[in-house]
């Protein structure tokens, strides 16, 4: 958990520590380290399969690549789905080594013997991959792969990482205005490639991106004028740089915000996220009075259309299984954005909820029928022969047709036509569809699926967060399996470390 070498152990202030702690202690020596985590690995990795394997719902996977600084390439996979308890659940399930140059191919056939090494290969539902050309093929290969088996024959199988687009659009919009932003870029630079000069300018920031850049920056324009004066700038911003900077931050803050919501690893559900769309969409669709602006609006606004057109669809759908929002926040939305054309975006979104409704009744439904049916007759033939000279059969003749009208609406109609639940902020959306799930069978089911599927691949890519502290250079003699252990122990650990309750008071035997 605390990412330490195995060498600890084998210091002698780690032992004499031990030691004062509880001197009948025996502690093993480094190498017997790695025999007790591969086998607390594998006990681990069986609970956390059956638990995986006991849920109802399906699973979404993130996964993303890493080369190390030894010039190895790793990839991490991340399964998410919502559990029994209905809690939103983010797992590692694999930390791989690759052996080969990972082309597309390479990567799904790894996903593939990923997926039968867990047996979920039938419990897909989504793959969330960043937008490069090798996870295309990723996809479209696992796509025909479990096709009969994944929702609509996976027609909404590949979700591209949010994060990622949002950056390529505003990678886009940037293009034209380089020259504009690039004195104060050099300026920046020029201050962090010298400690000394750092310590002068006074100002410890975090300039990672362009964004954060030109923010950080413009809070601290005085400084930068004054210590233009000390050490002079080869080409010092100008007054209209700063302009340019102050228009493109108050242009780039909606971008920053939905940045910020996509990447949250754990807490957020799938519904959150079609707001966030729109106003984007809105955003790049406003009148600037800047020039500079419009032009970055066509270049963001084409590469927006090019990729989110394409999935907004299930993030729609996801935001109509939020019983605050709806079918109707839907409509709010498209009459924003697409004004008079607004239904015919409604109706595409009610069609495609129609034909996953649809689905999803025909996977899990037939059961419940069956029983209805079954118990139906019995209640029948109980009646009849109880007493058949008081007419029972016109009796149930007219109980089946009253029932059958009531029956003539789907769950999907009633939840839509039920007054929407509060919107307050103690609202847990899991929460809600786990006390009405006997009530919306169906729907429970879809909402279980689709309110796990992630927009970014951020939960995948903070698996190198740890994995460059695991393999360093002096640490370059741990198998590739010893790392999977590792990185994906840590993971599994984290939330009965932190939350000691979720062992059932056994946590001792974890340690």
């Amino acid at each position: 958990m605390c990412e330490l070498p195995f060498s600890i152990v084998d210091h002698s202030a780690f032992r004499i520590m031990i030691q004062n702690l509880q001197p009948e202690f025996n502690l093993n020596h480094k190498t017997a380290k790695t025999k007790d985590i591969l086998q607390l690995y594998r006990k681990e990795k069986k609970i956390l399969q059956d638990l995986i394997l006991k849920s109802k719902g399906r699973i979404s996977l993130t996964t993303d690549t890493w080369t190390s600084i030894q010039t190895m390439c790793y990839m991490s996979i991340t399964a998410h789905y919502i559990d029994e308890n209905w809690k939103l659940q983010k797992k590692i399930i694999n930390f791989l080594h690759l052996d080969e140059r990972h082309t597309g191919i390479i990567l799904s056939l790894t996903i593939e013997k990923c997926l039968a090494e867990w047996r979920i290969e039938d419990k897909l539902c989504a793959l969330v991959l960043d937008n490069v050309s090798a996870n295309n093929i990723v996809a479209s290969t696992l796509k025909g792969r479990y096709r009969l088996s994944l929702p609509l024959a996976g027609k909404y199988f590949h979700i591209r990482c949010s994060a990622h687009i949002l950056n390529l659009i505003v990678k886009e919009g940037l293009k034209e205005l380089d020259d504009n932003i690039v004195r104060i870029r050099d300026a920046v630079k020029f201050v962090l490639s010298s400690p000394q000069r750092l310590k002068v300018f006074d100002c410890v920031t975090r300039w990672n991106s362009t964004y954060h850049m030109l923010k950080r920056a413009l809070e601290h324009k005085d400084v930068f004028y004054r210590f233009n004066l000390i050490e002079s700038f080869k080409h010092p911003p100008t007054e209209n740089d700063w302009s340019i900077a102050q228009e493109l931050c108050n242009f780039l803050k909606v971008f920053d915000d939905s940045t910020n919501i996509f990447s949250v690893i754990k807490t957020p559900t799938a519904n959150l996220y079609f707001f966030q769309v729109c106003m984007i969409q809105l955003h790049l669709k406003k009148n600037w009075n800047s020039i500079l602006i419009s032009k970055m609006q066509v270049a963001m606004l084409e590469k927006f259309t090019q990729y989110w057109e394409n999935y907004s669809m299930m993030l729609a759908i996801a935001v109509v299984l939020d019983p605050r929002r709806k079918l109707d926040f839907v409509a709010f939305c498209y009459t924003k954005v697409y004004n008079d054309s607004s239904q015919m975006y409604v109706k595409a979104v009610f069609d495609e909820l129609s034909k996953l409704f649809d689905w999803y009744e025909e996977k899990v439904n037939s059961s419940r029928h069956h029983s209805v049916a079954s118990d139906f007759r019995d209640e029948s033939s109980s009646l009849v022969s109880s007493n058949e000279d008081l007419s029972m059969n016109d009796f149930l003749k007219f109980k089946a047709e009253t029932r059958k009208e009531e029956e003539s609406k789907t769950e999907l109609e009633i939840y839509l036509q039920e007054p929407f639940s509060p919107d307050d902020a103690i609202f847990d959306i899991l929460k809600w569809w786990e006390v009405n799930e006997s009530k919306f069978q169906i729907l429970a089911a879809m909402a279980r699926d689709i309110l796990s599927i992630p927009v970014s691949t951020v939960a995948s890519e903070s698996a190198f967060s740890t994995g460059s502290r695991v393999i360093q250079k002096k640490r370059t003699c741990l198998k590739p399996y010893t790392i999977q252990a590792l990185i994906c122990l840590q993971d599994w650990l984290r939330e009965k470390f932190s939350n000691p309750s979720m062992s059932n008071g056994k946590l001792h035997n974890v340690i």
